[in-house]
């Protein structure tokens, strides 16, 4: 599969491309980078606070960056971490209400960006695409997994 035209891993390329294209200047108006979303828009979905190891499987992010990406939102904050009493190593990131507040902004900014790559689709389209792009996940997570 080496032609454009059958390959998953282009058009993968080219949506993220795209759509970061697309809410680049409208986060980093709200302080964020492309890099830094994912962990405050899972966050914001979890609606609790999460571990660092949580997160770093969540997002399928090696734990040193999600150390480094949690701390640049530390520092404007966006979140807190703090050490899980119970277990002295782990660390939990929650967001602060000022990132919750952004985080509101953020999730609007991305359905809207989103809603860009389904304009035209039916609700039936929309729903099967969004089942591919679920089986899919779950087929790289497998192997990831060594399934």
């Amino acid at each position: 599969m080496n032609k454009r035209e059958e390959s998953f891993g282009y058009r993968f390329g080219m949506l993220y491309r795209i759509n970061v294209s697309i809410y680049k200047k409208r986060i980093e108006a709200l302080g964020f980078t492309p890099s830094l979303i994912s962990f405050v828009a899972e966050l914001n979905h979890s609606g609790k606070a999460l571990t660092q190891h949580e997160l770093s499987k969540r997002l399928v992010i090696d734990k040193g960056a999600c150390t480094r990406a949690l701390k640049a939102l530390e520092k404007e904050g966006i979140l807190k971490r703090y050490v899980n009493p119970l277990k002295k190593r782990e660390k939990f990131a929650e967001l602060t209400p000022d990132g919750k507040k952004k985080a509101k902004e953020l999730m609007e900014i991305l359905r809207e960006s989103s809603s860009v790559f389904s304009r035209g689709f039916s609700a039936e389209d929309k729903k099967k695409t969004l089942e591919f792009m679920d089986k899919m996940m779950k087929n790289g997570m497998e192997a990831l997994d060594g399934k």
